[in-house]
């Protein structure tokens, strides 16, 4: 939605970030949404053909992190604070492996079932991590 707001063909500014969004990017710092997959089933196809970390029961969380690894520059950083679920559960198998492969995982911080967003059960944890 926000690439349709900048027209490159008529504006030099839209052009320059245009061209610097391709580079890449030193940093991505995120807090993905926290979205079960049976609330986003008619995207499904897409991200099965466009992930390599897709498994159909994944919280749309996972394809943030490879999103978000697909958008950095070498040797480029990379932190979220997301569901502990990651950690251990199946479907995010595919992500652990491409982590695995493609990063080094500087650090994990479980905080299990400590409060930390007020009001919400989440389980969180914080990553980081950069490529490899």
């Amino acid at each position: 939605m926000a690439r349709s707001l900048l027209d490159t063909a008529t504006d030099p500014d839209a052009a320059a970030i245009d061209a610097r969004w391709r580079e890449g990017f030193d940093v991505v710092i995120g807090n993905p949404p926290y979205i079960r997959h049976e609330l986003f089933t008619r995207i499904k196809d897409h991200l099965s053909q466009s992930y390599v970390a897709y498994n159909g029961m994944a919280d749309i969380y996972v394809y943030f992190f490879e999103r978000g690894l697909s958008v950095l520059k070498p040797q480029g950083r990379l932190g979220f604070i997301v569901s502990n679920k990651w950690l251990r559960a199946g479907y995010a198998a595919p992500l652990r492996q491409l982590l695995a492969k493609r990063t080094e995982v500087d650090a994990v911080v479980d905080f299990g079932h400590a409060p930390i967003f007020e009001g919400a059960d989440t389980f969180p944890c914080r990553g980081g991590s950069g490529e490899s």
